[in-house]
């Protein structure tokens, strides 16, 4: 007992010190903030900010000096010569443009492209103000069709940008001329870096004071942690375009605060991959026109829904997230291929989850396999059917014995990938009308197979098209965030909830009821969305070393019968025909009418099901 108090008086006695030392520090703070605010207020600092002002002004009309021709070592002109994009997102603000222009094309580094992207002023000056540029070199403008928002008009910009780094400026703001060199050679002294951050000289066109914004003070290691507290990453940004690629572009829901969303992806997916130059390189401008000043309640909002997906990642990382993910694998055949796609899940995700593997009538040789090199593994459970009931049948089968929140079809020559699980959840979180979610998915070649899925309706027929297929995942592009029309079935996200308000038709054999799927979906009033950060690897057959292996998963997938009847089936239940070529080839309807066509496959819908009835 004595100890016990002992204890007790100390963790006092601590206590007190703690307390005597927190108030020391306040003091010491108002002591420092008195001490700022009577240095901005003097007439000193006035006077130097004044200064500064004409200084900036007689610098944009100035002729840009040029290093001498000093030789260098080849991998410092090879630095040099590293193609920097600036990107403007214009909206009005013409009085402040063409300075900023200015201040973005007379740049000291020698390759840079400024893309000023107007996202529809209504300002006809400004055009007036671009027009002056369009002869220069360097310069690049283009305008949205519509207006778009911030976020829409920085990622159609970025697409267009030539440059592995993108620098951001806003059209009401400026930079020094030597902005982007410094960051840039900050970059690159800094290994591993791949996003750079200035201190900022704020600009009140209210006081008319200028006041340096340091971020001195903020911790340049656990960048995620310290972005957690509040966003400091800012002005002037410049970020590798492999980035985005990774991460994802920027997405519109959070317009006003979407660069602070950018930092905590960059963070989360990278680490401490950051270079902050200490030096106030970029002016940022306060006026009562600026379009980023919103009412605190929604930008509060929307800066507190960053951090909580943020917090999302981290906490199915750390695999502390409560959910159960089941996994819903077909297995024919490829049965190496299934080991690696059960080892790449294992891998990669640290929630709870179960894989059900649902063999359709594979060879004995395979089915051995499974059971000495699968069926042991944790959280695997695996049925074997007596017949090949096709993709759709045998998903039909495997997703009602699912037990998970979200269920997760994967094809079984997919590899999954770092992180593809945190983002492939947090999509599908964002809003509760969301039902399905499918991942990015590429060859093993870079070229991607689908990034989700579209469709045209012209009369009675549908055109179902993969959205970004044929192009290489490094594109960015394809790092956009879109809602879908419909989404392919095989690396796809469903929530539970959905999944049992679904009817999966029996008389689906080997094609379409992902079109049939995607449709009951929209009918129910779910909405369904890619995620291009959750990528996947389809080690298709057509990447096969040993196509002779393939015999025979490709007679029993290909069967032209069944496609025969998959297709007719789709017409029964949807009262749609699906425009595609391989099939009118195959019932001898290439190149025929529409009312040709409508004809045959109402009359194969009464051959084909009254035979099966």
């Amino acid at each position: 007992m004595s100890d016990l108090k002992s204890r007790v008086h100390e963790l006092e006695a601590e206590r007190e010190k703690l307390r005597l030392a927190l108030n020391n520090y306040k003091s010491k703070n108002e002591d420092l903030c008195n001490t700022l605010d009577q240095i901005y207020n003097s007439t000193g600092w006035k006077m130097l900010s004044l200064l500064y002002k004409w200084r900036d002004r007689i610098n944009l009309y100035l002729p840009i000096r040029r290093k001498r021709n000093i030789p260098v070592k080849l991998e410092e002109k090879l630095n040099e010569s590293e193609l920097v994009s600036i990107i403007i997102p214009i909206y009005n603000n013409s009085e402040y443009l063409e300075k900023c222009l200015e201040s973005a094309l007379n740049q000291t580094h020698e390759h840079i492209e400024v893309i000023a992207y107007d996202d529809c002023s209504t300002d006809e000056k400004v055009w007036e103000i671009c027009e002056k540029f369009i002869d220069n070199k360097r310069f690049k403008y283009y305008k949205n069709d519509v207006n778009s928002g911030i976020s829409q008009t920085m990622n159609n910009a970025i697409i267009k940008a030539n440059g592995d780094w993108i620098a951001f400026l806003d059209c009401d703001d400026w930079l020094e001329l030597n902005a982007v060199e410094l960051l840039l050679n900050k970059l690159q002294e800094t290994p591993g870096s791949l996003y750079g951050y200035t201190d900022r000289v704020n600009e009140d066109e209210g006081t008319g004071l200028s006041r340096i914004e340091t971020f001195r003070n903020r911790a340049t290691s656990n960048y995620y942690e310290e972005l957690l507290k509040g966003m400091f990453t800012t002005h002037l940004k410049m970020i590798h375009k492999s980035v985005f690629v990774k991460i994802g572009l920027h997405e519109s829901r959070f317009d006003g605060a979407q660069d602070y969303d950018i930092a905590l992806k960059t963070a989360f997916h990278f680490g401490d991959a950051f270079a902050y130059l200490s030096a106030p390189v970029y002016h940022h401008r306060i006026h009562t026109k600026q379009t980023t000043i919103e009412t605190a309640d929604r930008i509060s909002h929307v800066v507190n829904t960053i951090k909580s997906e943020a917090r999302m990642r981290q906490m199915i990382r750390e695999g502390t997230y409560e959910t159960l993910v089941s996994f819903v694998i077909l297995s024919f055949e490829k049965k190496d291929m299934t080991l690696k796609c059960v080892e790449s899940i294992q891998n990669t995700v640290n929630i709870p989850y179960e894989i059900i593997i649902f063999d359709n009538a594979s060879s004995l040789e395979t089915k051995e396999f499974i059971k000495q090199n699968i069926e042991i593994l944790e959280n695997v459970t695996v049925h074997y059917s007596d017949e090949n009931l096709g993709c759709p049948g045998g998903r039909r089968k495997a997703t009602k014995m699912a037990k998970g929140d979200y269920v997760i079809n994967l094809d079984n020559d997919i590899v999954v990938t770092n992180g593809w699980i945190e983002e492939l959840l947090v999509r599908a979180e964002q809003n509760e009308n969301i039902g399905a979610v499918c991942c990015k998915t590429v060859f093993p070649n870079g070229e991607i197979q689908f990034n989700g899925g579209t469709f045209i309706e012209s009369e009675d027929f549908l055109t179902f098209l993969l959205t970004h297929s044929g192009k290489q995942e490094s594109q960015v592009e394809t790092a956009l965030w879109l809602e879908c029309d419909w989404v392919p079935g095989g690396a796809t996200l469903f929530k539970k909830t959905l999944v049992e308000k679904l009817d999966y038709s029996p008389d689906y054999k080997n094609a379409f009821e992902d079109n049939d799927v995607a449709l009951q979906i929209r009918k129910l009033g779910y909405t369904m969305y890619n995620c291009p950060t959750s990528k996947v690897y389809h080690y298709h057959f057509m990447f096969n070393d040993e196509p002779q292996k393939e015999k025979r998963y490709m007679e029993s997938r290909y069967k032209e019968q069944s496609f025969i009847i998959s297709f007719v089936n789709f017409y029964r239940r949807n009262n749609k025909i699906i425009n595609d070529q391989f099939i009118f080839r195959l019932i001898g309807l290439e190149g025929k009418s529409h009312e040709e066509i409508k004809r045959k496959v109402k009359e194969l819908q009464i051959d084909i099901f009254e035979k099966i009835g």
